[in-house]
């Protein structure tokens, strides 16, 4: 049988082999990645004939419960298909595809994906068949850059990358898609350009691309003036000002200069009083946590804890005049939460605002959310009143609100404090009962199948996290784990997955 097989090559052959392979590999990777940068790794590697998931629209549309909101997200999902239709013949390839991609990037864009049922990861699929299929509409590239710079946290690594990824969202932003998904795109935009510009040591000269923000700046706040004109619902305003600052966080200048348009463009809109407020606190909050910093607290200067220290306060002045103003704004004190968070009063102080937030509103998932960070050890709290509150939660019984699962996110985040955490029995039996509870009423949320896989994993429940491994394949919330920790956890699992 030996026979059968070719000769070992020479010592030296055998090294310039492996040396040639190593640099194939290394080539593969350089250009996989760029390829990545614009959405289109699925060219390099296609999906093949994968059977995705069948979207039921009239379901996700079945829980929307306010009928104002209902009415414009059909209102945008119209829009964006008949802008689709007009541009794409319904005879190409691509069609179906590229349609399915644009009504959940719209589903997505206005209404969310609030049981983490990776929806816009099923849309970024869709949307690489159809490029794959030949489609160049522009909002199949802002699905793939979209989730590519946001949900798995990509950022171009020199200034081809940067500009081709500019050059799309402009594209997009020449469209006639709504302006809610245009916003979109540009705040991601904007996003992936900030990182290129605080980049410590880059691969080449970034400085014609980064000198391109500015202007591309003035197109994405055109966009908020346009969604704010556009009279949307009552929380699409708080939720896009919190996605614009998140994505502009590390730029105290831009920050600086997107608080002053944002009151300009709310007080050209006569916007209410409360969204001027809270617009106003959040970008002080902002501004704050830009001036310490994202380092350890021994690296902040004395500079940094001043400047903080007085943004912090122009925010509590801020929320705590709109909610004396607005008493039944529940946004208002829900932010103030996190005001406590970084210039403390106490546990009676933040928890005064929290009280005020759901009495307001007992579905508002935030006020949850901040009151368990705050609680987290490495700011207030203690791991027994992570468990304390959890139960709280629970107890609610606000299961399509989340509600429940805020004990999950509580735990989860405590255990990348506590290595053992979730092989303690009273913390298991309490997250194992409530993500099979929630896992029973959404089947589909990769998000908690997730994080019930890693729990799994680290607690040693090894049935459980071969069961929730199953379901995921290799379709994972990578939110929750990077490919290397998600591959990471599998090996862990004793005889493999």
């Amino acid at each position: 049988m030996s026979e059968d097989l070719p000769p070992t090559p020479p010592a030296s052959r055998r090294k310039n082999l492996l040396l040639a392979l190593m640099l194939l590999a290394a080539m593969i990777v350089a250009v996989g990645y760029s390829a990545s940068q614009s959405g289109l790794l699925s060219q390099l590697f296609p999906p093949g004939e994968e059977k995705l998931p069948r979207v039921d629209f009239k379901e996700l549309h079945s829980r929307i419960e306010k009928p104002e909101e209902l009415s414009y997200v059909k209102f945008i999902e119209d829009a964006t298909l008949g802008e689709y239709d007009r541009a794409n013949p319904k005879a190409s390839a691509w069609y179906e595809e590229g349609r399915v991609a644009a009504q959940l990037f719209a589903f997505v864009t206005a209404q969310g994906d609030t049981y983490g049922e990776g929806l816009l990861a099923l849309a970024e699929r869709h949307a690489n068949r159809a490029w794959n299929k030949s489609c160049r509409d522009p909002l199949i590239l802002a699905v793939c850059d979209v989730y590519l710079y946001s949900y798995r946290d990509f950022h171009s690594n020199d200034s081809n990358g940067g500009n081709r990824h500019l050059a799309n969202a402009q594209a997009m932003l020449a469209s006639g898609y709504p302006v809610i998904c245009k916003l979109e795109t540009a705040s991601v935009a904007m996003k992936n350009l900030l990182s290129l510009k605080h980049k410590e040591k880059p691969i080449d000269d970034l400085t014609a691309v980064v000198a391109r923000i500015p202007a591309f700046f003035d197109e994405t706040m055109k966009c908020l003036a346009g969604l704010i004109e556009s009279a949307p619902p009552e929380r699409i305003p708080y939720w896009k000002f919190d996605r614009l600052l998140s994505d502009i966080k590390n730029d105290a200048l831009l920050l600086a200069d997107a608080a002053e348009r944002m009151d300009t463009i709310l007080a050209a809109a006569k916007a209410s009083g409360g969204q001027r407020a809270y617009c106003q606190g959040n970008a002080f909050i902002s501004l704050a946590w830009a001036a310490r910093g994202t380092g350890w607290a021994n690296t902040v200067t004395q500079e940094g804890w001043r400047v903080m220290a007085q943004r912090l306060a122009d925010a509590r002045k801020a929320l705590t005049e709109g909610a004396a103003a607005f008493p039944g704004n529940k946004w208002l004190p829900a932010l103030m939460l996190t005001v406590e968070l970084g210039d403390n009063t106490g546990p009676a102080g933040m928890d005064a605002w929290f009280q005020k937030s759901v009495a307001i509103d007992p579905d508002y998932p935030r006020p949850y959310k901040s009151k368990m960070y705050y609680l987290q050890p490495k700011w207030h709290g203690t791991p027994r009143a992570i468990v304390d509150f959890g139960r709280e939660c629970l107890a609610t019984g606000r299961w399509d609100a989340c509600i429940p699962m805020v004990l999950v996110d509580g735990f989860a985040q405590l255990g990348t404090q506590y290595e053992t955490l979730f092989e303690d029995a009273t913390v298991w039996k309490l997250f194992r009962e409530t993500s099979e509870e929630f896992l029973r009423r959404y089947p589909r949320s990769v998000l908690y199948h997730t994080k019930f896989f890693e729990a799994a994993v680290l607690g040693k429940h090894w049935d459980i996290a071969r069961a929730q491994l199953k379901i995921l394949g290799d379709h994972w919330d990578h939110s929750v784990l990077n490919e290397r920790e998600f591959n990471e956890r599998k090996a862990a699992i004793p005889g493999g997955a």
